[in-house]
């Protein structure tokens, strides 16, 4: 109802309006019925720049004769609408329109409603955590993988340590509540593992990374929960109020389950072609030291339960009481442990000492069974040295070989001898960089679309800063990269010397370069990683327009002209484009060298 009485209002102030004409009472039922109906009524004019359009619909009668109305007639312009002449009868300006003209009002647009805020974070710190706990999921090969796995190994590794000693010598080697903290800290640092390998993505036998957490828990039940379950259950406390005092110490070797952990550990490096030699080798030997300390613990628990008997290694062999007695208190652990080492490793290492040096047939049987397996693990672990020595040795030997060839031919002609010092120098740099080997085909056995993304990878930022590659698509960039070779120098050496004729581009990787003059005394510029030189010998066969010189060890790509003309056979569109770079840059290059060789004019005579 405040809309129609703010119609009429308008109304009746345009009737009253010096120079107009009241509106015919025809046309109220069409105010009226166009401003109580709920639907809009059809725009037939174009609405102004206002957010409420007022537009007039006049009854048929008048409409129809202002449609029939001629064209030439008085109350027509070239610019206004059919409904010209009824505005022109109100006094008002004529709205354009394509058929008629009506008043109404628009409502203005609602502004838009914002987003439902999100739900505050929760404030109880337990919830947040068991949150993030429960969408947390560790990547394989990530650093938090490899810190956590070495975490493991490092205790599995002082629990498989320990425990021997303590079962074999009876004592413990944390005792009192020192032993405790520890044992609890170690046993939730265990649970941790195993709710960790729950969440640990893997790469299946495609090399698919799987990161389903119920494939991964289905997968981590069958290989590795039993024995991390088995490894980290303190046995002995729960046998410890049933059995006598010496149970609880035989039951702690529950945790010998942890050498599983060892076993994958290895089995994965025998996979792996990333593994190390050296690293390979280290574990290697502590399997070695581990195998000698259990043989250690083993004799010595061998001689406590014969520590009745009068004529044993013990009683025989060993100079001093390892026993002690009421008067002759035994000795220190490290002191037992010290002995028993140096008879294991004779037993070991010696074949047949351990018969001539035991008494039993029970010493005879154990010395004998670890002469055998410690005479296996040695010479397994010697031959796995002797064959990484004998490999790396066979790439060094070749590369001394060809040192010594280079240097003979040196010295055949009576060369300077600052001159095979460079030459040494170089070798040595590729010795230190690549271990001897050529790195110029280093990608070739590699897919084509791996090969090319790794070497846009490598050198296609550097290549984007040359003008005539700038606009290159990246497909061309892609085979222009697998083209580019890897050249070291050494500190003070030329590149390129002014004047001679080149057939290859430069692209500076890493280190400084200086643009120095023929005679080495000024320096015209010093170049960076990222810059490039001598891009014209790719098209032309000009000769070097200057003398380029390392300033420190210098890695660079070289792109030769054959290879970039083979490459430009496939793309028209950029041998197009490059060509006219090349022709503007040489006329600019010739335009430059003919003013410097134009003779200076000669001075008027007086």
């Amino acid at each position: 109802m405040n809309r129609v009485h703010n119609l009429r209002k308008a109304q009746s102030e345009l009737s009253n309006a010096p120079g107009s004409h009241s509106l015919p009472t025809r046309a109220e039922p069409a105010l009226l019925s166009t401003a109580t109906s709920a639907s809009n009524a059809p725009l037939l004019g174009r609405a102004g720049p206002s957010t409420s359009s007022a537009v007039l619909v006049p009854p048929r009668s008048e409409a129809r004769s202002s449609l029939l109305s001629p064209p030439n007639s008085a109350n027509t312009s070239p610019d206004n609408s059919a409904g010209a002449p009824l505005l022109r009868s109100l006094g008002t300006p004529p709205i354009p329109s394509a058929t008629s003209i009506a008043l109404a009002t628009t409502p203005p647009t609602p502004p838009a409603q914002p987003p439902p805020p999100s739900p505050p974070p929760p404030t109880n710190l337990l919830v947040r955590w068991y949150r993030a706990a429960c969408g947390f999921q560790v990547m394989p090969r990530s650093r938090f993988q490899e810190v956590q796995e070495a975490g493991m190994i490092a205790v599995s590794l002082a629990q498989v340590a320990l425990v021997p000693i303590e079962i074999a010598f009876q004592a413990s080697a944390l005792p009192g509540l020192r032993g405790l903290i520890v044992r609890f800290i170690v046993l939730a640092y265990n649970l941790f593992d195993i709710w960790l390998q729950f969440r640990t993505a893997y790469y299946d036998k495609q090399g698919k990374l799987v990161t389903d957490r119920a494939t991964i828990a289905a997968r981590y039940r069958r290989n590795g929960l039993p024995y991390h379950v088995l490894a980290c259950i303190p046995f002995d406390a729960l046998v410890y109020p049933f059995t006598a005092e010496s149970g609880p110490r035989y039951a702690r070797l529950g945790c010998m389950f942890h050498l599983y952990r060892w076993y994958r550990l290895m089995a994965d490096r025998g996979k792996s072609l990333q593994a190390k030699p050296a690293s390979t080798l280290a574990i290697a030997a502590f399997f070695v030291l581990q195998g000698l300390h259990w043989c250690t613990c083993i004799w010595w628990f061998l001689q406590v339960l014969e520590q009745d008997d009068p004529v044993s290694w013990v009683r025989k062999e060993v100079p001093i009481d390892l026993y002690g007695d009421a008067a002759h208190p035994a000795p220190s652990i490290a002191v037992k442990y010290l002995y028993v080492l140096a008879f294991t490793l004779n037993v070991i290492s010696a074949p047949g000492y351990g018969i001539f040096k035991s008494y039993s047939i029970t010493e005879i049987a154990m010395s004998l069974a670890f002469n055998l397996t410690g005479t296996a693990a040695v010479a397994i672990y010697l031959a796995s040295f002797i064959s990484v020595l004998t490999n790396k040795l066979t790439v060094q030997t070749e590369m001394e070989q060809q040192v010594q060839t280079v240097l003979d031919y040196m010295r055949d002609h009576q060369l300077p001898p600052d001159l095979q010092d460079r030459a040494i120098e170089y070798y040595r740099l590729i010795w230190r960089l690549h271990q001897g080997r050529d790195t110029g085909n280093v990608l070739v056995e590699l897919p084509g679309c791996m090969r090319g993304e790794i070497a846009l990878q490598a050198c296609g930022a550097a290549l984007r800063l040359v003008p005539m590659f700038a606009t290159a698509s990246e497909p061309f960039l892609r085979l222009i990269a697998t083209r580019c070779q890897e050249r070291a120098f050494i500190a003070g050496e030329y590149i390129i010397r002014r004047g001679e004729k080149g057939t290859e581009m430069y692209l500076l990787h890493r280190g400084r370069a200086d643009i120095v003059s023929d005679d080495l005394a000024k320096v015209w510029a010093t170049l960076h990683g990222g810059s490039f030189f001598g891009e014209i010998a790719l098209f032309a066969n000009l000769p070097r327009t200057a003398n380029v010189v390392t300033q420190t060890v210098c890695h660079l790509f070289v792109l030769h002209r054959a290879d970039l003309t083979e490459v430009l056979r496939g793309f028209p569109q950029e041998e197009r484009e490059i060509a006219g770079q090349v022709a503007d840059r040489l006329a600019k290059l010739a335009a430059a060298d003919s003013q410097r060789r134009v003779p200076a004019p000669a001075r008027p005579a007086r």
